[in-house]
């Protein structure tokens, strides 16, 4: 979509299994003119691979972690991993950021990036997630770096979800938000609002541009 054209491996597909679209020049013109304002992009974790994928799809392996099937991908042993076994890379971000500008020379939009937790609420009746807190303070961090170091130009950061939500995989149990909200996978609830921890500390980091990324 950004360079306006087929990619090369869909044209040699394409030639492999004799399909071959009706491309027009007006198509192609159209193509060249569509260029995007900005690149969204989603970043939960990190992954590794290695030489024994050669014949074994990238793709269908991120897919089988993401329907939440054992990963045939090998585990970076360096990094704290979540309950449903994503890695934790704030690292990774900076580094990926840095990967979309320098191919793509458009400005970049975080527009997801949390992690997901179980969570009930305490005696207290609110859920202190200072583990969210840490995950979204070195992310932020690492984004920070990536403009102000590195040249990215990085335009906006948002997070899933700011309240609970069903999750990809339709799960109430798996919690990304600054709100709980009172329903689980089997039942309704009172659909109350009920502000963590991570809720008071995100407000501010808002309010102080950053600045909380390095208390």
């Amino acid at each position: 979509m950004i360079k306006g054209d087929y990619p090369e491996r869909n044209k040699a597909a394409w030639i492999s299994k004799k399909i071959q679209p009706n491309i027009e020049v007006e198509d192609l013109a159209k193509l060249t003119n569509i260029q995007p304002d900005f690149i969204g992009i989603s970043y939960y974790s990190s992954q590794m691979t290695n030489r024994s994928f050669e014949d074994y799809s990238f793709a269908d392996a991120l897919l089988e972690s993401f329907a939440g099937k054992p990963s045939p991908l090998p585990k970076n042993t360096f990094l704290q991993r979540t309950e449903w076994d994503w890695t934790i890379d704030p690292v990774g971000l900076r580094g990926g950021l840095n990967k979309l500008s320098s191919r793509y020379k458009l400005p970049i939009f975080i527009m997801e990036n949390g992690m997901g937790v179980v969570e009930q609420l305490n005696d207290e009746g609110t859920v202190t997630d200072s583990y969210r807190v840490d995950f979204f303070k070195s992310h932020v961090k690492q984004m920070m770096k990536a403009i102000l170091d590195d040249g990215v130009n990085c335009i906006g950061y948002q997070t899933w979800a700011p309240m609970d939500i069903l999750s990809s995989r339709g799960e109430m149990k798996k919690r990304y938000g600054f709100i709980y909200v009172d329903r689980d996978d089997d039942s309704i609830g009172t659909m109350n609002r009920i502000k963590k921890e991570s809720f008071t500390w995100f407000k501010d980091l808002i309010r102080s541009k950053g600045g909380l990324v390095d208390e």
